[in-house]
């Protein structure tokens, strides 16, 4: 998008600034596009992973594709505002040149003037035709041209309406994921805390257990010595 914008700014003619401004929409759509299809791919694999979910909760699995889905959202996340901004830094360097172009133009009007024709759309056209009759075509294109350039600006303007509202859905999203992971995380701490505890009481009863059997040992050779003591002495007669 530097490119375009370098592009339209340094536009000297009609047909160069027509060129960007295609180029520029072409961009853009092309964009929007893509970042439309990502979204639906994670909608995709959200809806998957809750089925999942269902069948097999609290799974090593789904935990690690919640974590791959969240990254991948937070990511998405990220490229929009990256786009949301570079269109927005376009904009205002098209109304910029846009202000400057209307100052040349029209040097007797009033800044508020001048921003309500440029707002008015087409209304700079018919002033300027209506003031400057007979006025050299040149000047008429000139006007044509800054026309052109404000519906650019429009359309960047709704381009950047929808992502900013792409934006908020994926911020949701972004939330819901990490409660859904924070609640894993607790049950799998309970679980681990569950675990260790019974791991504990296991290695207790074992040491109970040969402390048994060492006693039993003990006592079974205690028994083996009284008896021989006793029936030696009548074994022997």
């Amino acid at each position: 998008m530097g490119e375009v914008l370098e592009e339209s700014l340094l536009a000297t003619t009609v047909d160069r600034e027509k060129a960007a401004s295609e180029r520029l929409q072409h961009l853009v759509q092309e964009t929007n596009e893509r970042i439309g299809a990502v979204k639906m791919d994670l909608d995709v694999l959200i809806a998957r992973s809750d089925e999942e979910e269902k069948k097999h909760p609290n799974s090593a699995e789904g935990k690690i594709r919640r974590n791959m889905q969240q990254a991948m959202a937070k990511k998405h996340q990220q490229l929009l505002l990256d786009f949301q901004q570079a269109q927005i830094d376009y904009k205002k360097a098209l109304q910029r040149r846009q202000q400057r172009e209307m100052e040349i133009l029209m040097p007797e009007a009033s800044a508020r003037e001048r921003n309500e024709m440029i707002e008015a759309g087409e209304t700079p056209s018919l002033v300027v035709a209506k003031k400057m009759a007979g006025t050299h075509a040149t000047l008429l294109d000139e006007v044509q041209r800054i026309h052109e350039k404000h519906q650019d600006i429009l359309a960047l303007e709704r381009s950047i309406a929808d992502l900013a509202q792409m934006f908020q859905e994926m911020a949701v999203l972004v939330e819901s994921q990490g409660e859904m992971l924070d609640a894993i995380e607790v049950h799998v701490h309970n679980t681990v805390g569950y675990t260790a505890k019974a791991e504990k009481e296991l290695v207790t009863a074992r040491k109970a257990q040969h402390s048994a059997q060492k006693w039993t040992c003990c006592l079974t050779v205690f028994v083996t010595i009284v008896v021989i003591v006793i029936l030696g002495p009548v074994l022997l007669k």
